[in-house]
């Protein structure tokens, strides 16, 4: 994973290992530990098929509606 940290927000790369789920939900506990926030870019590159699945932007639409 390579994370770049700018000003306005935070990029993370899921192209490298697995890049999946958790890559993700840690994305979010970071975004909203520091109030920034985030970008990912090819989230699950490496798997078959490649690409956000549609449990994970669930989850993550559930945290965000908790907020």
């Amino acid at each position: 994973m390579t994370m770049t940290m700018s000003v306005s927000r935070i990029l993370l790369d899921g192209g490298v290992l697995e890049g999946g789920g958790q890559l993700l939900r840690n994305a979010v506990a970071l975004s909203v530990l520091l109030s920034k926030p985030i970008a990912v870019n090819n989230i699950r590159k490496n798997r078959k098929p490649p690409g956000l699945r549609p449990q994970h932007a669930a989850g993550t639409y559930k945290a965000a509606k908790t907020l």
